[in-house]
Order: C-alpha cells, then sequence, then structure tokens
C-alpha cells in the first residue's frame, strides 16, 4: 500500500506528535483509504489514526498481514469443519461395514474418525463430546447414533489389554450416551449378552452396574418395539412394577423372566417378521392389561 508523507517540517520546525503512540517525530505518514479498510478489516479499527509516525506504520503494516493470515486460517478451520461433518456418514457406514465382517481395528479407526468430525463439527475436541450438546431435536439421531459407536469401540477395546485407555474411555462415554437416550435398556441387554465375552471384567462390571441401576427390564418388548420409551414398553413396565411386583408369584414370575428374555430378545433383533407378530401380540395385550389393572402411564423406577 502506498505511504503518502505529510509536509514535512523545515529545519528546527517542531516536533511532531504521533496520534497513535505519542512519540514526537520529524515526520508523519498519512493513512490512505486502501489501509484504512484493511485496518477495519482486521478488527483493529480503534488503531487507526489519520496520521502516524513511520514506527506505527510499519506497526500497522504488520497487523494487517497477521489479520489477513488469522482470516484465512479461519476460513480454512471452516471450511476444514464443514469437510469433516459432511464426511462422518461415510466414515459411519464404513466402519459398519467393516464391523460386518470383524474387521474389527480397521472399524475402530473409522469409527474414531466419525467421532472426531462430530467433535469438530460442534467445535469441541474428542474427549469433551457429551449428550448435552445434543440437545437440540435437530441432534437426537446422533445421540442415538453415538450410542452404537461408542458399544462397539467398547467391545473391539476389550478384545486387547493395550487398548486399557481407550477402552476406559469408550465405557465411560457409553454410559453417559445409553443413559441420557432411549437406547439403555438395549445396551443394557446387549451387556448381558457380553457376558462371557468380556475380557476386562472390572470395566464390564462397572459399565453393567451403571447401566443396569436405573434401567425399564423389558427384554422382549424392547426388542419388539426397538425402544424402551414406546407406549407399549411403558405399560408393560408399569403392569410389571404396579402389578407384579405386589405378589410372590409376581416376583417369581419377574425373576424367571429376566433369565428366559434375553436370547428370544436377541433372536427378534434377528427376525423382523417375527418382530411385527411380537408387536401386534404385545400391543394388544397391553391395551388390555391398562384397562384391567388402570394402570399409570410412567412406571416406576
Amino acid at each position: 500500500m502506498s505511504a503518502e508523507k505529510a509536509a514535512k517540517p523545515q529545519t528546527g520546525a517542531k516536533l511532531l506528535p504521533c496520534p497513535r503512540c505519542k512519540n514526537e517525530v520529524e515526520d508523519l505518514l498519512k493513512i490512505d483509504v486502501g489501509m484504512k479498510l484493511a485496518i477495519e478489516q482486521s478488527g483493529h479499527k480503534d488503531e487507526f489514526k489519520a496520521q502516524v509516525c513511520p514506527k506505527c506504520y510499519t506497526d500497522l503494516s504488520n497487523m494487517i498481514s497477521q489479520g489477513a493470515r488469522l482470516r484465512a486460517n479461519k476460513t480454512k478451520e471452516t471450511y476444514n469443519r464443514k469437510v469433516l461433518w459432511k464426511n462422518r456418514v461415510g466414515f459411519l457406514k464404513q466402519a459398519r461395514n467393516l464391523m460386518s465382517v470383524r474387521a474389527y481395528p480397521e472399524a475402530a479407526v473409522l469409527y474414531e474418525k466419525y467421532i472426531k468430525s462430530v467433535a469438530v463439527g460442534f467445535e469441541k475436541k474428542p474427549t469433551e463430546i457429551s449428550p448435552e450438546i445434543f440437545k437440540d431435536p435437530r441432534h437426537r439421531k446422533e445421540l442415538s447414533v453415538l450410542t452404537y459407536v461408542f458399544w462397539d469401540l467398547y467391545k473391539i477395546y476389550d478384545t486387547d489389554p493395550k487398548y486399557a485407555q481407550k477402552l476406559n474411555f469408550a465405557a465411560e462415554k457409553l454410559k453417559a450416551f445409553a443413559s441420557s437416550g432411549s437406547q439403555q435398556e438395549d445396551i443394557a441387554r446387549k451387556l448381558e449378552n457380553f457376558d462371557k465375552f468380556a475380557q476386562n471384567r472390572a470395566v464390564f462390571k462397572d459399565l453393567s452396574k451403571t447401566l443396569n441401576a436405573s434401567v425399564v427390564r423389558c427384554f422382549i418388548a424392547t426388542a419388539a418395539f426397538s425402544s424402551r420409551t414406546a407406549p407399549e414398553v411403558i405399560t408393560l413396565c408399569a403392569f410389571r412394577d404396579q402389578i407384579l411386583k405386589a405378589s410372590l408369584f409376581g416376583r417369581f414370575f419377574i425373576m424367571s423372566y429376566y433369565k428366559i428374555s434375553p436370547p428370544i430378545a436377541r433372536y427378534l433383533d434377528n427376525q423382523p417378521f417375527l418382530k411385527k407378530i411380537a408387536r401386534s401380540i404385545l400391543r394388544k395385550t397391553a391395551l388390555r392389561l391398562k384397562e384391567i389393572f388402570n394402570l399409570k402411564d410412567t412406571p416406576e423406577f
């Protein structure tokens, strides 16, 4: 940018104070229109003076260059963030495909990329990701997806002691995400099925204890409706809590049900046609039970 010198004082003339730094100098340099705009765009509007000393002029020039670099970096970061957010779906699909062929280490890498993409999208670090940032209804689906991503990562990391740190990370995140969504019942059921395969027993027991503390245990109904918050599931759990638990026979029935239902629920997970039939039967049963026993809408946890 050009710099026009102000009228140079004659020899012996009075020194001029710089409006910016207040130092007295012989010459002041005029800030042209282009430089003025650059200063304002760099976020240093208060720094603008019509004329400044040579030193301040150099400082302002450097400031403009630095501001331009910062803007360029910010633009680049924004672009990269958008690209990562867009690519997260691809990472997720690839990871699931690898899980289906038991390429677990490769799947873990892509799951980690997916988590990083989500975290960057919310301007967070992967370790800072939490259910609280998904409060917006538009992001609730992402919360559900992340729950199962952490479940898969937990199983992968449990296979080798060298993944101990990552295993703890996945387990802690799984606790938080499963408890905050509608997947707690399903994850608790999966954990029971995973019992005989778990390598790190301490982490497994802690995870199971946390997720089973307040879970609504209605395995078959949850598997049929793919949600523990389905109205029919809530009604059946209310029948358990308000009617069955009140009698010795009812409590015996509940205990027996908890033993035999997990494998049935697991079988239903892989039989879409049978799930449809089960939903129809359970829907009619729940409606009838609610009418007969005047059940409350919310089960007692």
